[in-house]
């Protein structure tokens, strides 16, 4: 469960700081920057909706059932929008396709307009969402994706404060994982100092602390939404 939650939050961080990046661009910007940074962003959306793909026995969900939940969660042209956007990413990763080849600059922000002309590796046209701008689309599968994974991990008690089966595991995992080499100095430091006592109190103690500070980390980074108010 603790290994879940962690690769879920890592997804998280890498979709929240390219978005930082991306609302933090004004021109004159580094064009291989632009590019990479959305590509990172919509790849690390797919990466989430995939990995909790790879998990549907975990939350009982069925064959592509996560996805179903994002069209339904988006409403109207969830299908469209998801198909739309997993052909992008498909394009960036295994065509090197350029999302960023055109856009314009509304009030001090770059506004990156959609592809056209995106097909499958068939080589069919895909259809294209009526939104003009990517920045719009990528805002829409941002909430639905964030909304739905939030969703996911409430109905399997992973947003749950003091949840005993996750901080039970972190105990054990505590008491026999040697301390990696790159662990910050301060929790090297807390978990030597626990370790040095015996008590089993001490190590719940120290795993739920552990427990909720990722908690909170990881609710903080399914709040972070997009911002596009230079669409407006």
């Amino acid at each position: 469960m603790i290994e879940i939650k962690d690769s879920i939050n890592w997804y998280l961080v890498k979709i929240n700081k390219s978005i930082a990046v991306i609302e933090a661009f004004k021109p004159p910007v580094n064009y291989d920057e632009l590019r990479f940074q959305y590509s990172i962003l919509i790849g690390s959306m797919f990466s989430l909706i995939d990995y909790i793909e790879d998990k549907k026995m975990f939350f009982n969900n069925s064959k592509f059932e996560i996805e179903r939940k994002i069209q339904k969660e988006i409403g109207s042209e969830g299908n469209i929008i998801i198909d739309y956007m997993r052909e992008l990413r498909n394009s960036i990763i295994h065509r090197g396709e350029d999302v960023t080849s055109a856009g314009n600059v509304i009030n001090g922000r770059f506004a990156i307009l959609a592809p056209v002309n995106i097909k499958n590796r068939s080589g069919h046209l895909i259809e294209k969402p009526k939104h003009m701008f990517l920045d719009k689309l990528l805002s829409i599968l941002d909430n639905a994706t964030k909304n739905v994974t939030k969703s996911e991990l409430h109905r399997v008690n992973l947003l749950e404060e003091n949840n005993t089966q996750s901080i039970n595991d972190l105990v054990t995992s505590i008491k026999n994982m040697p301390i990696p080499h790159h662990v910050p100095y301060e929790v090297k430091m807390m978990i030597n100092a626990h370790r040095e006592k015996p008590l089993e109190e001490d190590f719940f103690s120290m795993a739920t602390d552990l427990y909720n500070s990722s908690l909170i980390n990881l609710k903080r980074n399914l709040d972070i939404r997009m911002n596009i108010q230079h669409l407006s």
